[in-house]
């Protein structure tokens, strides 16, 4: 286990600081605020290595990282917002850190694509995700995720920051439970 000292000595703070600053200017949909799309997705993955669910570089599009965007999605969300998932997971893309892994013989289809309009759209071209290794390994450090999820909480959700610390704790209870279960399999 990377520990944050390790880590460090490993990577680097210009790592930890490159990733804050990514974090910091995500390209959202600004139309009526910022959207809260991309993230409560990142919410939701630090989540998920969290509850040791991401010891591979390999992010699914599963019901258990479904659950945990709607989680801080519904406490977020305005009026016109809406709880797509499938979006922010294939526009993420742009951002640099993460890299569409294409459903095998559909590489020219994703290449293709411009937007993701429907789950069918990311379940039928796109096998994972693979994030930048740097970032995966960060996420594996309990400190690590703590500064990058403070950071994504008070940059896009300041006004709300209690109602997602909140989601935060709840999610913890389970990410407890999944990692106890990770053990005894």
């Amino acid at each position: 286990v990377i520990n944050k000292l390790n880590y460090l000595e490993i990577y680097g703070e210009l790592s930890m600081t490159s990733y804050i600053d990514k974090f910091n200017n995500l390209r959202v949909n600004m139309a009526g605020g910022a959207s809260p799309h991309k993230p409560c997705l990142l919410l939701a993955v630090i989540d998920l290595a969290e509850a040791g669910g991401l010891d591979a570089n390999e992010i699914l599009y599963r019901p258990e990282l479904t659950e945990r965007f709607n989680g801080y999605f519904d406490v977020v969300r305005r009026e016109r917002d809406k709880p797509n998932i499938y979006m922010p997971f294939f526009h993420l893309k742009s951002e640099g850190f993460w890299h569409l892994q294409p459903l095998s013989g559909r590489e020219a289809v994703l290449d293709a694509m411009n937007t993701a309009v429907s789950h069918a759209d990311i379940t039928g071209n796109i096998r994972s995700v693979q994030l930048d290794p740097e970032l995966h390994s960060m996420l594996q450090d309990s400190n690590s995720r703590q500064e990058l999820r403070a950071t994504l909480v008070s940059r896009w959700f300041g006004d709300r920051a209690e109602k997602v610390w909140s989601v935060v704790n709840s999610h913890k209870t389970v990410n407890d439970a999944e990692v106890e279960l990770r053990k005894t399999v």
